[in-house]
């Protein structure tokens, strides 16, 4: 169990993460300046990986979303604005990438996500064949 002092220093920590562009390692040696990059971003991984942290994290992007209004369905909207204008004025790249905003959030590349998942890999053991006898 996490201290209160504990978990103000790991908020700290996420606020910094929030702040930066959401660099986990900068963050974390923004508040532990003594950490290497490796030690940073183990510890921010840990941070970052409990549960009352987590919550804390949702609860600030719900703020944060609530406060600006933005929903799913606004976020739609704004890129199909983006998409109708771009092609008024031939900015094709500007909505081909306004349409892939659009495919993402609508889960159109759910199956080509699911092809790169690590959970459809096949680990078996070798037979040791004597190799591990002395």
């Amino acid at each position: 169990m996490m201290t209160d002092k504990t978990f103000i220093k790991y908020k700290t920590v996420i606020d910094e993460w929030f702040v930066n562009g959401r660099n986990g390692t900068k963050a974390y040696q923004a508040v532990y300046p003594k950490a290497n990059a490796n030690a940073a971003d183990i510890g921010f991984r840990k941070i970052y990986g409990n549960l009352r942290i987590r919550e804390y994290v949702q609860t600030k992007v719900s703020e944060v979303s609530q406060k600006l209004d933005v929903t799913f369905e606004n976020q739609l909207q704004d890129l199909e604005d983006i998409k109708v204008e771009s092609k008024k004025e031939s900015k094709y790249s500007d909505a081909i990438a306004a349409i892939k905003e659009q495919n993402k959030m609508l889960g159109f590349y759910e199956k080509d996500n699911n092809q790169k998942k690590i959970d459809n890999v096949v680990i078996f053991q070798i037979p040791d064949n004597g190799r591990g006898e002395i």
